[in-house]
């Protein structure tokens, strides 16, 4: 995933590249983020999802840039 997100970029400079992937692949700055890394990645952002019954302290400050809420 990494890698083609890396070559959507070069073949689009300034483009706005999107990657929509399961939490597991970016959370925390693991996986698809840390990949981007060295091949001169953009800074990556996440948001997460974050179930209304889960519990709050729970959160980490490097959980997600954001979170959206579900009830």
């Amino acid at each position: 995933m990494a890698e083609r997100l890396a070559a959507a970029r070069s073949a689009h400079p300034g483009a706005l590249v999107v990657g929509l992937m399961g939490f597991g692949h970016v959370q925390y700055g693991h996986g698809v983020a840390w990949q981007l890394a060295p091949m001169g990645g953009p800074r990556v952002m996440t948001l997460a999802p974050w179930d209304a019954d889960r519990d709050c302290a729970d959160f980490r400050p490097d959980f997600a840039d954001a979170v959206r809420g579900f009830s």
